[in-house]
């Protein structure tokens, strides 16, 4: 209860804000730009903002390396980052599936068949004509990938 001797407290994320949280917002905003550069390319079929949103994977990548590795070298544990970096702020040993920044190899995938010319039915395989759909077997690796990721069997260690 409120005293004139012991104000309420209000509510505020920055007095919980740490150096890793900078690095996980930052990969965080990496991907959304990525999403919202994806769709300004395909209004726009501009190349440019296709390689920008691709660039976008590493540098997300990056800042996901560094927000644990600050968090612990800090030893320095917010609300945000046990969200979202692990339960009850231990390191787990492995990771079930592939890790997310494994899709960094996809995004530079397209991105070097973007920036060669490589696109539509230039691409890689071609297309397949599926009915009244036309599939580019490239987009079998993101099947792949994401059966990879949800993988409850596959257990890679973290190093």
């Amino acid at each position: 209860m409120a005293t004139p001797d012991n104000p309420p407290r209000h509510f505020s994320m920055i007095r919980g804000f740490h150096l890793a949280d900078f690095f996980t917002l930052g990969n965080a905003a990496c991907g959304m730009a990525a999403v919202f550069l994806a769709m300004l390319y395909m209004s726009s079929e501009s190349i440019t903002n296709f390689l920008w949103a691709a660039a976008m994977a590493p540098a997300a990548f990056v800042f996901d390396v560094f927000d644990g590795r600050i968090a612990r070298w800090r030893q320095q544990h917010s609300a945000l980052g046990r969200e979202l970096l692990s339960e009850g702020g231990a390191k787990p040993k492995y990771f079930e599936g592939t890790p997310i920044p494994t899709s960094v190899v996809l995004t530079g995938i397209l991105a070097y068949c973007a920036w060669s010319g490589m696109i539509d039915d230039n691409l890689w395989g071609g297309t397949w004509k599926l009915g009244p759909w036309i599939l580019h077997p490239l987009a079998l690796l993101f099947g792949l990938s994401g059966t990879l990721m949800i993988s409850k069997t596959l257990r890679i260690p973290k190093l």
